[in-house]
């Protein structure tokens, strides 16, 4: 199966072995710059991501619909995303807050409550409705992270661990912003997709937000 799917193009070959007592389908999807939220919106997920997509793995389970899909398939695939946009949280203020909470170092103003991205590049594994994303990358041009973790697409819940590099939105110049911009800072994302928390190595203070 090949066709266009919001922007972007979908290819869909796959066997369905049905020798044994029990199918076995397998599919190979091959995604390019399709939109991510169209596809959360297909699962009825309440993430609030987009971004382009592009996506090569291979999948398989005994079921081909669905629901299935999220509690009983395993798979890899690597992934490629770019111009995301995640809602309800801010990566780069949440770091810059805490600096300023610990430091006399100052952030430019920033009111948007999301996190933007240029580029995104992770290894994704699914094993029954956990999916697990380790050498996970992003860059903008004012932040850069690495990262691993997992979600759960059944619970809708995740526990995502960051290192990130914020390269731009600190007031003025200086030694301190020079080595702020060259140090990575610990972020831990988790709980349900609705109600994130978050945790910050730099004051150790976890804080809530809702996150759309």
């Amino acid at each position: 199966m090949q066709g266009n799917l919001d922007g972007g193009q979908l290819s869909l070959p796959g066997t369905l072995d049905a020798r044994g007592d029990t199918p076995l389908a397998t599919f190979q999807p091959a995604l390019q710059n399709v939109e991510i939220g169209s596809l959360i919106k297909a699962f009825n997920y309440s993430l609030n991501l987009t971004g382009k997509l592009s996506l090569s793995g291979e999948f398989s389970g005994t079921r081909i619909d669905a629901d299935d899909f999220r509690r009983h398939w395993q798979g890899q695939a690597q992934l490629q995303m770019a111009d995301t946009r995640t809602e309800g949280l801010n990566f780069q203020q949440l770091v810059q807050q805490a600096v300023e909470r610990s430091t006399n170092v100052r952030a430019q103003e920033n009111y948007d409550n999301a996190t933007r991205l240029d580029s995104v590049s992770s290894r994704l594994t699914l094993d029954n409705g956990l999916v697990t994303l380790n050498r996970l990358q992003g860059q903008s041009d004012v932040m850069a992270m690495t990262g691993e973790g997992q979600l759960d697409l059944q619970k809708e819940n995740c526990d995502m661990r960051f290192n990130v590099r914020v390269l731009g939105g600190w007031k003025g110049e200086g030694k301190l912003i020079d080595r702020l911009k060259q140090t990575a800072i610990p972020l831990r994302i988790y709980g349900e997709w609705q109600s994130l928390s978050y945790s910050l190595q730099v004051d150790q203070n976890p804080s809530q937000t809702a996150a759309g």
